[in-house]
């Protein structure tokens, strides 16, 4: 796989990443870059919108499939 990267100030070729998950379940992204090793991790920390969206969802079905 190669890819550009190109900004405003240079252009650089990324080749050869390599993507895995950690144990927290956040992507992490191996590849080399003008001769250096780079990782790069991608932290999943939703918004508080999104997160309450998802509690209200996961309350709705609890219940729907759950009736106390």
């Amino acid at each position: 796989m190669e890819k550009k990267a190109v900004n405003e100030h240079y252009e650089s070729t990324i080749s050869s990443a390599e993507i895995t998950y950690n144990e927290l379940g956040q992507k992490v992204l191996k590849y080399q870059s003008h001769g250096y090793n780079v990782t790069a991790t991608v932290k999943n920390q939703p918004s508080e919108e999104a997160l309450k969206a998802a509690n209200r969802a996961y309350m709705k079905h609890f219940y729907k499939f759950n009736p106390q």
